[in-house]
């Protein structure tokens, strides 16, 4: 089978690149031949070092262009042409909401006659925050999302969530929906990187307690703020704490959280990293005790079953995707508001107080990602879905 996936920034490197990623080398391992449409923008040379593609799949560029309003759009002038002139296409899966590649690419499907698969990777409006683009989230997604979504042979749900957002606020039918969980990856453990060379590289003082969150200055809804105020506190009950920050790094006067940490009296107890590589993710993820995200929303968190994995219990916001893969007292803790500070905590001084809880929460928590969340199981639901939709 021919698949052509777009996603229009592949070699970018965040959660729905890893996703497409890890997908098409499941299927590519199966024999499917794969072609992944991308753009010629924000590519990550880290990311593109660490890809290590199947034969089976080609990667096709495609010139785009920026625009700056709705932020992160890409406009793909040639795709439609491109798409068009590739031979054998039995089945196009477009992936990201509120992209104009998926919008080329159901065209073509119903040109071409093929089936068309979606998966959103999307976060409902209501979440985002930032006014005005707020309120042109909602009407973007009512006149450019839905209809794609109603128009698709079928669309992919990453948890129950995402599902009945889309049934009960937006009138998709049930039976377009299908709710295929994102994979988790387990191939690369363990990390070929050791705790003490990455403890050196990123100078991270020896003997703390760890605890590590991820995020960005980019991405608000992860809510490094709130992890610094959580970890201020934190810091006063167990004083050799030691928060770790991936996907951020401190600049002074750099920007809003930069300030943040000034002002704070846990700062010298504080990591900011920046971006880490996978393996060094890995390494990270193990040497914690705990990892925690007060996020706003969240589709579905595969960080969150990367820690599972590597047996460290989770603290998270109980919004969108996460209750799915996080069961709450269980392979972790899940708080009810995002903004819920001492709730954080409590939580997390549960965890660091109680070895014997740890422990079995880790143990339980890498059983429920290797029953449910391996990519060879996930690639296997998605592979199913294709036969049907080609019957």
């Amino acid at each position: 089978m021919h698949i052509v996936f777009t996603c229009q920034r592949f070699f970018f490197g965040r959660g729905q690149e890893i996703h497409v990623y890890n997908l098409a080398n499941e299927l590519a391992k199966s024999g499917h031949k794969i072609t992944i449409c991308t753009s010629d923008l924000d590519q990550s040379s880290v990311f593109k070092k660490e890809l290590k593609l199947h034969q089976n799949i080609k990667i096709h560029i495609s010139k785009g262009i920026a625009v700056a309003y709705p932020p992160n759009q890409v406009l793909f002038p040639n795709l439609a042409k491109e798409l068009l002139d590739m031979p054998n296409i039995d089945i196009i899966h477009a992936h990201g909401a509120m992209t104009e590649s998926s919008l080329i690419a159901i065209t073509i499907a119903k040109t071409l006659k093929v089936p068309f698969v979606f998966t959103p990777h999307f976060h409902p409006w209501r979440f985002f925050e930032q006014r005005p683009y707020r309120y042109t989230r909602e009407a973007y997604e009512s006149v450019f999302t839905v209809p794609i979504i109603k128009n698709s042979t079928r669309m992919i749900a990453v948890s129950p969530f995402e599902k009945n957002y889309l049934v009960t606020r937006r009138g998709v039918p049930p039976h377009k929906i299908k709710i295929i969980a994102n994979g988790i990856n387990t191939f690369y453990y363990p990390s070929i990187v050791s705790r003490r060379s990455v403890r050196s590289q990123y100078k991270i003082p020896e003997n703390r307690r760890y605890i590590i969150t991820f995020g960005s200055i980019t991405d608000a809804r992860k809510g490094l703020d709130r992890s610094l105020k959580i970890f201020e506190l934190l810091n006063k009950k167990i004083p050799n704490s030691h928060l770790i920050i991936a996907g951020w790094k401190y600049k002074k006067n750099n920007d809003y959280l930069s300030k943040i940490f000034d002002n704070l009296k846990s700062k010298n107890n504080i990591s900011t990293l920046g971006y880490v590589s996978e393996d060094e993710k890995v390494a990270l993820i193990k040497m914690s005790e705990v990892l925690f995200s007060p996020t706003s929303y969240e589709a579905f968190g595969i960080v969150l079953g990367e820690a599972m994995t590597l047996e460290v219990p989770v603290v998270v916001t109980r919004v969108g995707g996460t209750p799915y893969i996080v069961r709450h007292a269980k392979t972790g803790f899940t708080v009810g508001k995002y903004n819920s500070i001492k709730d954080f905590v409590y939580y997390i001084l549960e965890l660091m107080n109680n070895e014997k809880q740890r422990n079995t929460m880790g143990q339980e928590g890498k059983r429920v990602v290797k029953k449910f969340f391996t990519w060879k199981k996930i690639a296997k639901e998605v592979e199913d879905l294709y036969d049907r939709v080609r019957k």
